[in-house]
């Protein structure tokens, strides 16, 4: 009886913790409070998502143990909430604890630690810390490539990151070719309409107009466009940005009367769903003129 007493007194404290938080100590309980935290999350209320991950993560925490899976994807997670907060410092404590649990129960070289690395990578690119990210991104690659194979889309991710990262170090030749890679996983995978390969699409084109091979550029601007024409609409915001693009690019192959066609498309949606007064609009109106001069002249 005396021991049935000892471990009573041992849980009263956590659950009067619980209590006090409102919180039931029941798996399921976290399951409900997460996907709630999801919605809002999905929702762009990152503020309050986190509130609700931070209960699901202490739950499960108090059940399985500080040094379970469980909570190293608690872990990962308020990383990934912290780093749409643009707390980066913050995001890289917990990425880091969720690397320290998955080392120490799955060990040095399971797959499942490249997302973690990943994630990591991601808070440093952001915080401008370019070779830390690489580094730690070429980690999750060496891991992801041998359990699931070059085509996954995980990997695809990884090169997209390693393309991102060079790219604003201003390497657009290194971007070319990791870019290149994600672009052919993410396109065979997940399809072209995917909002992936738009995006690494759109990455590639930024990079082969840095290295001023516009027709190149132009070719990859005008499928990520296409794309998202038939995903979106063609008045749609995100497709008004991809106008601008392939606006600049014929802008500086010369081709004014083409360059003009798009920017006016772009400024057709941008003014209509952001307004005349956006920086957008203005940017839009002087290359107009810009179109405009350079046509008279020529």
């Amino acid at each position: 009886m005396s021991k049935y007493l000892a471990i009573l007194f041992l849980l009263i404290p956590l659950l009067s913790q619980c209590m006090g938080m409102g919180l039931k100590l029941d798996p399921y309980n976290a399951h409900k409070i997460e996907e709630k935290a999801s919605i809002l999350y999905h929702q762009g209320q990152y503020q309050k998502a986190l509130k609700y991950f931070e209960q699901a993560h202490y739950i499960r925490e108090k059940i399985y143990g500080g040094q379970h899976r469980a909570a190293a994807r608690g872990y990962n997670t308020l990383g990934i909430i912290h780093i749409s907060l643009k707390h980066y410092n913050t995001a890289i404590k917990y990425f880091e604890k969720a690397i320290t649990i998955n080392k120490k129960v799955l060990g040095q070289k399971h797959p499942a630690l490249a997302i973690n690395f990943l994630n990591l990578g991601s808070a440093y690119e952001y915080k401008g810390k370019f070779p830390e990210a690489l580094s730690l991104y070429h980690k999750a690659l060496a891991l992801s490539l041998p359990a699931l194979g070059k085509n996954h889309p995980d990997v695809a991710s990884i090169y997209n990151n390693i393309g991102r990262t060079y790219f604003t170090q201003n390497k657009p030749l290194r971007a070319i070719n990791s870019l290149l890679l994600a672009y052919k996983i993410r396109n065979k995978e997940l399809g072209p309409l995917n909002k992936l390969t738009i995006e690494t699409c759109r990455a590639l084109a930024d990079s082969f107009k840095a290295i001023k091979n516009y027709k190149k550029a132009l070719k990859y601007y005008l499928i990520a466009l296409k794309a998202n024409q038939t995903e979106e609409g063609f008045r749609h915001v995100s497709t008004a940005f991809i106008y601008i693009d392939v606006a600049v690019v014929y802008y500086k192959m010369k081709k004014y009367k083409k360059a003009r066609i798009y920017a006016l498309k772009a400024q057709d949606s941008i003014e209509l769903f952001m307004g005349k007064k956006h920086n957008y609009a203005s940017f839009i109106r002087e290359f107009l003129k810009k179109i405009k001069n350079k046509s008279n002249k020529s």
